[in-house]
């Protein structure tokens, strides 16, 4: 913008030195000389500020790029975001699943333990029965063996008895062969 200005004021410059004519007065030629002067001052100042633009055009296209770069960087950290929260949610479901399972298990474990302890009581009153058991069959085992042996004394009795009642038949047949 400024060099604008400046091309604009050396063309309105020229064209008021024109007006007069060309008389090549002093006073013309030192203000020509100051124009000119005024003129190349301006057009390096219009050439710095060329650079500077061209300098400002490329931080300005090198920010546009850093800029695009960062907002596709933070797009895709905002789909990442995205992506953690939609897994901590997963998760966060899953961890309530595991906590139901785990109360769920945790009374089962109640559950069984009540029921081992009450087959530990059970298994304790069928050893005593067992044991009970045992020992009556061992007194009934004694008993047996005592009418076994009273029973082997009895039938050696009875045998010695057939025995005795065979000699005295034998002797009686005797006897009555001799009575008659």
């Amino acid at each position: 913008m400024k060099w604008k200005l400046a091309v604009i004021f050396l063309l309105v410059s020229g064209g008021l030195l024109a007006l007069p004519g060309c008389t090549g007065s002093k006073k013309q030629k030192a203000e020509l000389e100051q124009v000119k002067s005024a003129l190349q001052a301006t057009e390096r100042q219009r050439d710095a500020l060329k650079t500077d633009v061209a300098k400002l055009s490329e931080s300005l296209d090198r920010t546009e790029s850093e800029l695009a770069e960062v907002k596709e960087a933070r797009s895709g950290q905002q789909r990442r975001l995205s992506q953690l929260e939609e897994a901590r949610a997963q998760l966060q479901s899953k961890a309530e699943e595991l906590a139901t399972s785990r109360d769920a298990l945790q009374t089962r474990v109640e559950d069984l333990v009540t029921s081992r302890g009450q087959l530990q009581t059970q298994v304790d009153e069928l050893k005593s029965a067992r044991d009970a058991a045992l020992a009556d069959a061992r007194k009934a085992q004694a008993q047996i063996d005592k009418l076994n042996a009273q029973l082997q004394l009895q039938a050696r009795q009875v045998t010695d008895l057939k025995t005795q009642i065979t000699a005295i038949r034998a002797v009686l047949g005797q006897l009555q062969e001799k009575l008659q």
